[in-house]
């Protein structure tokens, strides 16, 4: 499936039933960002997630899908630090978090950021997490309703510092896989 180097070799699966039916499709007034309208489909689609998992790497993705009470599913994930030293945000986040970056791969095998909607910054978050800790990773919280997963592979990556100031990246990828 995957080619890269970073590939993983430990699964989850999850299946779970869409239960979001878009009604309408907009684009946001700001930055034209994507922003749906849903109402409850009364025959839901299954869908599978298979998770890529990497847990030999001392910095590592888990995840704790999904929902924050909402209808749309999206992924969330716990960074966990099990290297000997501090890992710090990066300081062109727009808050002191630890912020993840969503991707899905097109037709022609390209990466693509595949955004949830306009986002809000109003929570408590970590700028740094300590050997042996973990945080909670988002894009930050979906305002109104937010974009649905579409079927299709995922990346999702979160860029650090180390404490020698050297950015770094992990990576986990995901598929939606949607029945017909």
């Amino acid at each position: 499936m995957f080619n890269y180097p970073d590939s993983v070799k430990n699964l989850a699966l999850e299946l779970f039933f869409d239960q979001a039916l878009v009604i309408q499709m907009s684009d946001d007034k700001i930055n034209d960002l994507p922003r749906d309208s849903y109402g409850i489909d009364s025959i839901p689609k299954p869908a599978l997630i298979i998770k890529y998992l990497n847990y030999e790497q001392n910095v590592y993705l888990s995840p704790t899908w999904f929902n924050y009470g909402r209808i749309t599913r999206r992924p969330v994930y716990i960074l966990h630090n099990n290297s000997p030293e501090k890992i710090f945000r990066l300081n062109n986040n727009w808050l002191e978090c630890f912020f993840g970056n969503l991707f899905i791969l097109d037709s022609i095998n390209c990466w693509l950021p595949y955004r949830f909607g306009g986002v809000c910054g109003t929570f408590i978050c970590e700028d740094t997490v300590g050997s042996g800790q973990l945080c909670e990773v988002i894009e930050g919280f979906p305002i109104g309703n937010p974009r649905k997963l579409i079927g299709g592979y995922y990346k999702y990556s979160v860029s650090f510092k180390d404490i020698l100031d050297n950015e770094r990246t992990v990576i986990t990828y995901f598929i939606v896989a949607y029945t017909k």
